[in-house]
């Protein structure tokens, strides 16, 4: 026989323990290859190396230039010249030419809202003085004075001529524009030959970023200084850093503020702009000993501990297990191998790391727990090697850790009897089952248990009723899945559940239908009749005690 190490990473909800045996020692050395297990009566060891601990978080985000707006502007009439598509455009750059009019535009925080010339005064005359002081056509020594006079006016013709625009010492939107942009990148333009007016054309930022929309818990991953990587949808690699991270108008399922979180990225303009992925990378200790999870146990007073002897490197890293405090699995688990461990420290039981600890979840999916799935557990318990996590109740294809249960496995006790009943609320079908509970209860030897289901507004919305009733003790804390009874108290129904996925085989099935009794089977839905056929159902028409179908 050989040993083998076993330990699990989560464990809530479900526990299940069995014979096995393990032990380890533990080097200082650096890494090597695994050691081979010998026969029996040999030590399964693991190696402590040293190592760079990270916690990565993936996101999902978008590689894009932003959002597309529209540039102001007030040409009116055919445009006889434009720019590319995803062209580049930076301060001092042509827009587009109308009616074989260029207009051209340069940064600044003021708009070109109206006509500047003689006598005019403002932040905007300022503006226009700084702009053209620093092309060279307003003297260095004129001051800039918000006043548009003879200088401003000569330099005004200075630059109209430099750009084939007519001399008139008069300037408007329709030959500058002023954006607050360094740079502007082309989105959309119309075609040469169209009828324009307004700005023209459609633009957004020139760079391309990534943003990821984040709930406020995740957004810790982007806070401090991570290390981000984004992969594009070709398959690229980029490190990125944070921008930015806005809050926005929406909030999370829970109501929890959300963030945009903003991503400079360093990519090639070719790149298409499309899906994203993020990893965002959190070192949290470097060169720090480690050694595998399953040669660890957590104390009851917290901590970790290596199994069996402790060696010298690996006591002295303790300091650093503690900082990085990460957790083997979920409470109920941690609990129960604590203790075993405390029962052997304090001479209560022996070889206690014989006992083989599984742990795993259920009730994901809001399933119950059904005993299927307790039966299912301990078939995997029982196989040579089982799975140390798993999830039970639903079908994890992810991460494969779904555990196999057949639904139709059931454990009734001898004599007892279940029933389920479908009506509506206010029709008198709950509060009748309420007092057929209390009678067989109360006016019986069995013992009855009654569960019921309906909304908080229950006068219209449909109503489930369990009962069971039998001789011993009821101890079934999940619905009835195999009733041997099931009533339909509400005809249309049939066709919004499936009403006899809750009758085992041979069950009696009891429905109010309107109309002629002998015509209720043409009515019911084939899906109802092939379930009457297959189980072998025995139907009761409730309007008319007489049997219609006993197939």
């Amino acid at each position: 026989m050989k040993s083998v190490a076993r330990m699990t990473v989560a464990g809530v909800g479900v526990l299940a323990v069995a014979a096995g045996w393990w032990t380890l020692t533990a080097s200082a050395e650096t890494p090597e290859d695994p050691v081979t297990v010998a026969e029996t009566g040999a030590v399964a060891t693991d190696t402590v190396t040293r190592r760079t601990l990270e916690h990565t978080e993936e996101f999902d985000g978008s590689l894009g230039y932003g959002d597309q707006f529209s540039l102001p502007g007030f040409a009116n009439g055919t445009l006889s010249d434009a720019p590319d598509k995803g062209a580049v455009l930076r301060p001092g750059d042509m827009l587009y030419k109308v009616d074989e009019k260029p207009t051209y535009w340069t940064e600044g925080a003021v708009p070109m809202y109206r006509e500047l010339s003689s006598g005019s005064e403002g932040v905007d005359v300022e503006q226009l003085q700084r702009f053209l002081q620093k092309g060279g056509y307003l003297d260095a020594d004129v001051e800039i004075d918000g006043k548009f006079g003879g200088a401003t006016r000569t330099a005004v013709k200075a630059w109209q001529d430099d750009h084939d625009l007519k001399k008139t010492g008069r300037i408007d939107g329709v030959q500058l524009l002023f954006l607050p942009y360094e740079s502007i990148r082309v989105a959309a333009v119309p075609r040469v030959g169209e009828m324009v007016s307004g700005g023209v054309l459609e633009v957004t930022e020139p760079d391309l970023f990534v943003t990821v929309d984040v709930s406020a818990r995740k957004k810790r991953a982007f806070e401090g200084q991570p290390v981000i990587e984004v992969e594009t949808a070709d398959g690229s690699r980029f490190s990125a850093e944070v921008e930015s991270i806005s809050a926005q108008q929406s909030q999370d399922a829970f109501g929890g503020q959300n963030y945009r979180v903003r991503l400079q990225i360093g990519v090639d303009s070719d790149q298409e702009p499309g899906d994203a992925s993020i990893e965002a990378i959190d070192v949290l200790a470097e060169n720090a000993l480690t050694v595998p999870a399953r040669a660890l146990v957590a104390l009851i007073e917290g901590g970790l501990i290596a199994c069996g002897h402790v060696a010298g490197p690996l006591a002295q890293a303790n300091e650093r297990f503690s900082q990085a405090r990460c957790a083997l699995g979920e409470p109920l688990y941690l609990d129960v191998v604590a203790a075993l461990r405390q029962a052997e420290t304090k001479g209560l039981m022996k070889d206690t790391h014989s006992i083989q600890v599984i742990g795993g979840r259920y009730g994901l999916g809001s399933k119950e727990f059904t005993p299927a799935m307790v039966k299912s557990v301990f078939d995997e318990l029982s196989k040579p090697a089982p799975k140390q996590v798993f999830t039970v109740g639903i079908n994890d294809d992810v991460t494969g850790l779904s555990l196999d249960f057949d639904p139709e496995f059931e454990v009734v006790p001898e004599g007892m009897k279940q029933a389920v009943f479908f009506g509506l609320g206010s029709d008198g079908t709950v509060g009748a089952n309420k007092n057929s509970i209390k009678i067989i209860g109360e006016g019986t030897d069995n013992y009855a248990q009654g569960y019921f289901v309906y909304d908080s507004k229950k006068a219209g919305a449909m109503t489930v009723s369990h009962l069971r009733f039998g001789p011993t003790p009821i101890r079934s804390t999940y619905l009835i899945r195999q009733a041997e009874f099931v009533a339909c108290h509400r005809f249309d129904l049939l066709h919004q559940i499936g009403v006899l996925d809750y009758a085992k085989p041979g069950g009696i099935f009891l429905l109010n239908s309107p109309g002629d009794p002998n015509e209720a089977w043409d009515r019911l839905p084939r899906e109802i009749q092939e379930q009457i056929v297959m189980k072998k159902i025995a139907m009761i028409d409730f309007m008319k005690v007489v049997v219609v179908r006993n197939c």
